[in-house]
């Protein structure tokens, strides 16, 4: 715990908790794709293969801080849907995205 300027206690994270670039791909690709969604539709189902963006969906304070404003606007955007549900899923039911996903992270 550290102390802010007025002396209110602040949390100090770990070292190994300020960042995290693999799960800030994944949400920087969810975002990607329910922004897309949210031109379309009013509806939708977000599946996505990370427990631990479903986590942080839940428990945004956990965040690492790297990721911490985008799982914030993620959350805008989930919340501007009409309805709107995040379900975890195997790798395997969602393969063209992750496809996708590797080809957008190397630039083809």
């Amino acid at each position: 715990m550290g102390y802010g300027a007025g002396r209110d206690v602040l949390p100090i994270r770990s070292r190994q908790n300020l960042r995290d670039p693999l799960l800030q791909a994944k949400a920087q690709a969810m975002m990607a794709g329910i922004s897309s969604a949210r031109k379309i539709w009013t509806t939708t189902i977000v599946y996505i293969d990370s427990t631990k963006i479903i986590q942080l969906l839940h428990n945004p304070k956990s965040v690492p801080i790297n990721c911490y404003y985008l799982v914030l606007d993620i959350l805008e955007i989930l919340q501007s849907f009409a309805s709107c549900s995040v379900e975890k899923v195997g790798r395997t039911c969602i393969s063209k995205a992750h496809d996708l996903a590797i080809q957008a992270r190397k630039g083809q």
